[in-house]
Order: C-alpha cells, then structure tokens, then sequence
C-alpha cells in the first residue's frame, strides 16, 4: 500500500513540476544587466511565474503557487476522484444481493460524494468572489469556456 501511495505522490508532483519553463528570448546580462523586471523574462507556464534575475518572485507569487495547486486539485484531481467513488458505489449497489447493509454503504457513499463535491466548488466560488471583490483577483476571460484549463479567477501581480 505505501507504494502505491509513494507511486501517486510522485505522478502528482511530476504533473505539477513538468510544464516548467523560461519565457524565450531573454538573456539576463543583456536585457537586466542591473537585476530590473523584465516582463518578457518571466515564465510563462509552471507553477509560479517568476524566479528570474529579471523577474524576481514577490509575496504575490506565492499566492499564485497556492492557486495553481488549488486549481491542480479542483479541476484535476476530485472530478476523476468523485468519478470512481461513485462508480463504486454504483457497483456496490449493483451487486449487493439485495444486502440492506451493502445498499445502505453505497447510498452513503454516493451522498457523501455529492455533498463533499458542493462544498469544494462552493467554497472555492466563494473564496473566489472574496479574492476579486478585494482586487487580488480578477476573473478569466471566458469563464464558460475556460473554466476547466485556466480555473475561474487568476491571482494578479504586477
């Protein structure tokens, strides 16, 4: 079992950690030679945009990093997760035999799934609304649209 576990720590982290990479056509002693931001100098995919000599990272980045996890884990990980527990309990109640015990199992299986999923988004919504109504965030372009590969609000730093 903990290799299991060890196996989905690593596969998470990769996914993570693979779409890291340096904005192009920057050279930092000719376009910072005194360590000023660049913009073009900063990473455009990854986890934090920043961490450059021409694009050094501020406390905002570090809020950009706990919302590109966020995103990762709301958008990437519950729904597959959400899917096979109740596939799960779908099967349990499939092939229970009629078992009241193994019925009553699935039944809260599927419930706990359902309530569990409407808090995350709901509060993630919420967390959302709050962070843009102070102007820390700012919607993304299309949300209908994009929702699924950008989340639905994007951490702004300058």
């Amino acid at each position: 079992m903990r290799k299991i576990w060890l196996f989905i720590f690593f596969i998470i982290f990769g996914v993570l950690f693979f779409n890291f990479s340096l904005a192009q056509h920057c050279n930092p002693s000719v376009d910072c030679p005194n360590g000023e931001f660049v913009p073009r100098c900063c990473p455009q995919k990854g986890l934090v945009p920043c961490g450059t000599p021409c694009c050094p990272c501020t406390l905002c980045h570090f809020l950009v990093l706990l919302d590109n996890i966020i995103d990762f884990f709301i958008f990437r990980l519950v729904p597959p997760v959400a899917l096979l527990m109740i596939t799960i309990a779908a099967l349990m109640f499939i092939f229970s035999m009629d078992n009241p015990e193994t019925i009553s199992r699935a039944k809260r299986i599927i419930s706990s799934v359902i309530i569990g999923m409407v808090i995350i988004y709901v509060s993630y919504s919420l967390v959302g609304w709050f962070l843009v109504s102070i102007g820390l965030a700012d919607w993304v372009e299309n949300i209908y649209r994009d929702w699924w590969t950008k989340g639905t609000f994007t951490i702004v730093c300058d």
